[in-house]
């Protein structure tokens, strides 16, 4: 990535933390080699949604999720092109949306919140993606 200037621009991790908020522990750390520019929390607090992009080839990039567990920020899956948000149904349970917004057509599906199968799926022809509720 290049700033205005022509200069090379360095984007450095700080990795992630989980502390524990009575004594200021440190809980579960992951390193540098996290490189996300978003991070959701599901909401039944159990999971993270880490997105970030890799490069394709010179006229690209892919965006990926990893789905880590909140407490251990252990790596419970990684999602390739998949951006994916948490809600909740009208009955209360947790699922999971994804969209791939950087490919033509685009896609939307419903994840299965505990395998992150494809449940249900839809193809759209502009840019789409999901809004949900806190």
């Amino acid at each position: 990535m290049r700033m205005a200037t022509g200069r090379p621009q360095r984007e450095a991790s700080l990795g992630l933390q989980v502390i524990d908020a009575e004594s200021g522990g440190e809980m579960a750390s992951r390193g540098s080699e996290l490189s996300a520019f978003k991070i959701r929390i599901t909401p039944d607090g159990g999971s993270l949604f880490v997105n970030g992009l890799q490069d394709r080839d010179k006229y690209g990039r892919d965006l990926w999720t990893e789905v880590l567990d909140a407490q251990s920020l252990k790596l419970l899956a990684r999602l390739e092109k998949w951006e994916v948000v948490g809600a909740r149904r009208m009955d209360g349970q947790t699922v999971y949306l994804a969209s791939q917004p950087l490919d033509q057509p685009v896609q939307l599906a419903v994840l299965d919140p505990r395998s992150f199968e494809v449940i249900h799926s839809w193809t759209g022809s502009t840019y789409a993606s999901w809004i949900t509720t806190p």
